[in-house]
């Protein structure tokens, strides 16, 4: 009986686990974006990272608290680089749940979230409804997406804003609503309101080129495009505004090295043509096929596949064939192009193009479900995605040990991985439920793992918690110490202490604080990393503490 017993266990066992596969086969967009959502939420969490995240978050809180929405202000010094959409949503979003992490990054996922959603409808409809599922998803799992959802810069934002336009200017064309065309405007305006006048380049490159290759000559020079820049025009007014208030209206002041410099030019022109012409000084000094290489990652886990389709699209269409579409080729090459022209690039430039290189591989493959070529691509790119948890494994044992029980919840992706990986016609799924192992691995165990060492966010919150009748900085700041700190904190002026104060510094500082105040001592001491430009040494643990900086929150004693 014992050994029936057993067998009856082990047959229910194995019809229990048919039926699991069966309801992951039959659910599997759902159990994947529901993942994919709780990864998202873990990212939002995260302390902000310095530089660029930490900065704009400063920025934000600092226009909540002076409520000066239409002229910029970083630290109390004038501000122009990027236009000011993300620091308004995200000073509103502090202004209803507070100066915290979730406040910050919401509205940049929100928008992340509407581009999702704006690729799905724009593959639904050029091509049919898997093709927009499947681009869908592997838009939300790609390393870049995975990315923005925690180091909120303009980017996604951007991306989420410039899909979304050339969706409704899609449906606008194929349906002439006005609806859709109005929709498109305030995309369009909202996205140069992101990152200026490359937002509207990217959607005029793509569109454009796929209506004059489809020789749709009426839709070109129709009248109603003048209306289109009209109403893109009024949606940017009063960023325009403030720029002339700020900056054209005194020509005395000096900007990143620029002398009375119109806010409104540096706007159209210098911000982002400059970078091309050398109107201004940035130059990282990054080759013409830096973003080749930085796709390569960023584009996971769809790159290898975007860059076999591009050409085998292109060489076809040398040959003869024409391609249903155009659009999602030229959105990515003719912006691709003029981003590597630049004289300073950053690998989350290209980011806004990822909704149209995912579109243009998923579509290449389904369109060819038999092609030898197709089944190539995708054995080689699931093998890459399946070195992740290789990776992860690696990471546990050489960088950081794991030590949150959650993180176990990984395993359910790779799991069904494998169950779609051995299913025909699952081939997107098998790709994106390995990319989700990565981002839940990231989420919950690298980024909280490098948090400790980004002393600027927990001397902030130290610095908030006191009760310190002054608090400065000396030597040494990040712009995450003002923001978890809650205030714009000043540098060091010794005549400023009346009994104690507290202060964040390094070596060099805290051997001025004793020589000035020898009855001051260390409140707390941190192992100090920049942790958005990691390094192997760092990395690894044997050497992690060699490349790490000291510094010190001191309590300052008369």
């Amino acid at each position: 009986m014992g050994q029936k017993s057993q067998i009856h266990s082990a047959f229910d066992t194995f019809e229990s686990m048919n039926k699991l596969k069966q309801f992951a086969l039959d659910n599997s967009y759902s159990l994947l974006f529901i993942i994919i959502a709780i990864g998202y939420l873990c990212n939002m969490t995260l302390n902000v990272m310095d530089v660029d995240a930490s900065q704009y978050a400063s920025i934000a809180m600092e226009m909540w608290e002076n409520k000066s929405f239409l002229q910029v202000y970083h630290r109390g010094n004038d501000y122009l680089d990027k236009p000011p959409l993300l620091f308004w949503l995200s000073s509103l979003s502090m202004g209803l749940f507070g100066l915290n992490n979730f406040a910050y990054k919401l509205p940049s996922v929100l928008i992340l979230i509407l581009g999702i959603y704006s690729t799905f409808r724009l593959g639904s409809r050029m091509w049919n409804r898997e093709v927009g599922l499947k681009a869908a998803l592997l838009l939300a799992c790609t390393n870049a997406f995975f990315l923005v959802s925690n180091d909120v810069r303009t980017d996604g934002m951007l991306s989420g804003l410039v899909i979304f336009t050339v969706w409704q200017l899609y449906e606008f064309l194929q349906d002439k609503r006005w609806q859709a065309f109005l929709l498109a405007a305030l995309g369009a305006g909202l996205a140069m309101l992101t990152k200026g006048p490359v937002a509207i380049g990217i959607v005029g490159l793509g569109l454009g080129a796929h209506l004059i290759l489809k020789k749709q000559w009426k839709e070109i020079f129709h009248l109603r495009w003048i209306l289109f820049l009209l109403i893109v025009l009024l949606i940017l007014s009063p960023m325009l505004w403030g720029l002339y208030q700020q900056f054209d209206l005194h020509p005395e002041k000096e900007v990143y090295g620029l002398q009375g410099p119109s806010g409104i030019l540096f706007y159209f022109y210098t911000q982002s043509f400059g970078r091309l012409t050398g109107d201004i000084y940035w130059n990282n000094h990054t080759g013409p096929f830096f973003f080749l290489g930085s796709m390569m990652w960023d584009y996971q886990p769809i790159a290898l596949v975007f860059l076999i389709a591009l050409f085998h699209r292109i060489t076809g269409w040398i040959q003869g064939d024409k391609p249903k579409e155009y659009l999602s080729m030229f959105a990515v090459i003719l912006p691709f192009v003029a981003l590597s022209m630049s004289k300073y690039k950053l690998p989350h430039y290209i980011f806004p193009l990822l909704p149209f290189a995912v579109l243009h591989a998923v579509s290449w493959i389904e369109a060819n479900p038999n092609g030898k070529l197709r089944k190539t691509a995708i054995i080689i790119q699931k093998s890459i995605v399946a070195l992740y948890p290789v990776i992860a494994v690696l990471a546990f044992y050489l960088f950081f040990t794991p030590d949150n029980p959650w993180l176990m919840l990984a395993i359910i992706p790779v799991t069904l991985a494998i169950w779609y990986y051995k299913t025909g016609g699952y081939w997107a799924q098998s790709l994106a439920a390995m990319s989700v192992t990565l981002l839940l691995v990231t989420s919950l165990y690298f980024y909280p793992s490098l948090e400790p060492y980004q002393s600027t966010s927990l001397a902030g919150k130290a610095l908030k918690e006191s009760n310190a009748p002054y608090k400065a900085q000396l030597n040494a700041h990040g712009h995450s110490l003002d923001f978890y700190a809650q205030e714009i904190l000043p540098s060091f002026d010794s005549s400023t202490v009346d009994t104690w104060a507290m202060v964040y510094t390094d070596d060099k500082g805290w051997d001025k604080l004793q020589s000035s105040f020898p009855k001051s001592e260390v409140f707390e001491s941190y192992c100090h990393y920049h942790i958005t430009t990691l390094k192997p040494k760092f990395l690894l643990k044997s050497s992690r503490n060699e490349q790490c900086k000291p510094r010190y929150l001191i309590k300052v004693q008369r």
